[in-house]
């Protein structure tokens, strides 16, 4: 899913977005006028983890879109773009800088600090929150902040692409008491309610650093069967599919007037492996 208003930061596979056009032909199926403020779209599952730092299905990294920043995100091009950070400069081949945008706030109002920057990254390189996200952090040998707006990472060893891996969505705790909608997030929308197996409902967040969200309110509706998915598509249940339709099925909402199919190319390398301890698949002839 790709965020309103911010350049895609997935690296997917080579995506599809299919999308409603709000049309006379949504207008006929759902018998009124859809509203123009709030999007519906359907996945498939729910996110695995709430907590940025654990969730890698693409059901957690669609929902950390909405819901988080970090300090930097991954452009089109694949290259890394400030979110959170303002700058970034290497004072030596070890130590990398970094400078916090100015207003930036957490969905309660409180205002991002370096601190919770730091301790972001110390709770997974510390090992207190089991996270897929230490890989990318290996050369990574401790973060401080000698001040408020300013985080100092101390490498192990010169590693100039370190600011790529630089992506862990930021968040705070909420305490035991809100538990169930995850920590806060500083992101253009905020959870405000989750069904598990149902749906996750997200409203805008007004004093977003980038601006408001032209959206006043997103809803993930969780539609295991891609069947279901595709009628409440064509009903007007939902409003967007992103990925989740099988190839004859998108055709067939291709052909359906008032809908649009969009698709771009991906990131992800898609490749077959081969055992070759395997005494057949040892010879190259039979791999070829």
């Amino acid at each position: 899913m790709t965020r309103p208003h911010r350049a895609d930061s997935a690296a997917g596979s080579a995506w599809v977005l299919l999308c409603v056009v709000w049309a006379l032909a949504a207008f006929g199926c759902r018998g009124q006028p859809p509203d123009p403020t709030g999007l519906t779209i359907a996945i498939d599952s729910g996110p695995a983890s709430l907590d940025p730092r654990i969730g890698s299905d693409e059901g957690s990294r669609r929902f950390n879109d909405l819901v988080y920043n970090a300090l930097f995100r991954t452009g089109d091009d694949a290259r890394p773009v400030p979110d959170l950070a303002r700058e970034a400069s290497w004072t030596d081949p070890r130590t990398l800088v970094v400078t916090l945008r100015d207003g930036v706030l957490f969905h309660d109002g409180s205002p991002l600090q370096a601190a919770d920057v730091v301790e972001a990254y110390r709770s997974i390189l510390e090992r207190r929150v089991i996270s897929f996200r230490r890989a990318d952090l290996e050369v990574l040998e401790s973060v401080d902040s000698p001040d408020a707006r300013t985080v100092r990472f101390h490498l192990a060893r010169p590693f100039a692409p370190f600011v790529a891996n630089l992506t862990v969505p930021i968040a705070r705790d909420r305490g035991e008491s809100n538990g169930t909608l995850g920590p806060l997030g500083t992101g253009p929308f905020e959870l405000t309610r989750y069904r598990k197996d149902e749906d996750l409902l997200l409203r805008r967040f007004e004093r977003y650093f980038e601006g408001p969200s032209a959206l006043t309110s997103v809803r993930l509706r969780i539609i295991p069967a891609e069947t279901a998915r595709l009628l409440e598509l064509l009903t007007g249940g939902v409003d967007l599919v992103v990925n989740d339709l099988s190839p004859d099925q998108l055709e067939r909402v291709r052909r359906e007037p008032g809908y649009r199919v969009l698709s771009r190319p991906g990131r992800n390398a898609v490749y077959m492996a081969f055992n070759l301890d395997d005494p057949v698949l040892r010879d190259r002839r039979v791999r070829q």
